[in-house]
């Protein structure tokens, strides 16, 4: 748990209330089909004002300006035909993740990626392209506008091109590109295909679980399952057995609040399952919505664990041969 003080606590208060209000306020001016896109807008928003890209300060700024109306582009492309929109969910992710997976732990490619997932799971809805275009287009720009203001210009940087070619060589962040590459390309295949409501859990399992390490990959999967088996209990327990409905609305802001503190990956899947049942809970019945959960959570995982073996069985094969 992060520290928990009368100033933590009020930031944390103003930093949610802020963020309900900028989805709201994006959802009321361009429709509804925007509020997932929003939520990776504000990712973007967040992480750009303290963490800075790995290349020049120019070509970040154009990057960060045309990355996000071209994902939504690009993905409305994708949309139109399910072989085409493989092949651009392969160059895509892959070109995004191989450049801003430098420094790992920073996870740069997160608002990129999560905004592909989002953007994919609402082209079933008929999205008003324009719309999304629009809101990308002025995200994009306000986004490189504020990593302008936060992030001064420095010269030690190397270029994008640079960038890209170097980070190529490193064995390790290159196989990690290739698997989540084809991993979550696998599962926007998968959720296009059969057009599932809530495709962006595989998604976003798969996002989750694909590691830079074997022994990373392992925990990540052991800690998902867990906070996943814990989250849907805590759930169902909390929403239905023991807080009227006349309280949902109040208990989901307080869950949403109480995530602010949270600094461990178990935690903070656990409170993530729990507020993405409630965003459910209109659409469907709990035990269809807990099924599916799990059902998404089992493929994402059984999808990195077959991309896995499939990128390091050439590995495995030669230590059999040195073993025999």
């Amino acid at each position: 748990m992060k520290e928990i003080n009368r100033t933590t606590m009020k930031n944390n208060f103003f930093m949610i209330a802020k963020i309900i209000l900028f989805i709201t306020a994006i959802t009321f001016i361009f429709t509804k089909q925007e509020t997932l896109d929003a939520v990776a807008v504000v990712t973007g928003f967040l992480m750009f004002s303290y963490s800075p890209l790995p290349f020049k300060y120019k070509h970040a700024t154009t990057f960060l300006a045309l990355s996000f109306p071209l994902i939504g582009f690009l993905t409305f492309l994708a949309s139109l035909n399910i072989w085409f929109g493989l092949l651009i969910n392969l160059i895509g992710i892959f070109f995004v993740t191989l450049l801003t997976s430098q420094p790992f732990n920073y996870k740069l490619f997160m608002p990129f990626i999560l905004l592909v997932i989002f953007s994919n799971s609402g082209i079933y809805s008929g999205i008003i392209l324009s719309v999304r275009m629009v809101f990308l287009l002025i995200s994009g720009i306000v986004i490189a506008t504020i990593y302008k203001k936060k992030h001064p210009n420095t010269v030690d940087k190397p270029s994008l091109a640079t960038c890209l070619i170097a980070n190529f060589k490193k064995v390790e962040i290159r196989k990690f590109s290739i698997k989540l590459t084809l991993a979550l390309t696998t599962a926007l295949f998968i959720s296009q295909y059969f057009q599932l409501e809530r495709g962006m859990w595989l998604c976003m399992t798969v996002l989750s679980v694909t590691q830079l390490t074997q022994n990373d990959m392992k925990r990540r999967i052991g800690e998902r399952a867990l906070a996943t088996i814990i989250g849907c209990a805590v759930y169902f327990l909390l929403f239905h057995l023991l807080v009227p409905s006349d309280y949902t609305i109040i208990l989901t802001f307080s869950l949403a609040y109480i995530y602010q503190f949270l600094d461990t990956y178990l935690l903070q899947t656990t409170f993530n399952t729990m507020n993405a049942l409630s965003a459910t809970s209109l659409m469907w019945p709990t035990t269809i919505a807990i099924e599916t959960r799990v059902l998404f959570l089992l493929a994402g995982i059984l999808l990195v664990l077959i991309v896995y073996l499939i990128i390091e069985l050439p590995k495995w094969e030669r230590l059999q041969k040195l073993t025999n």
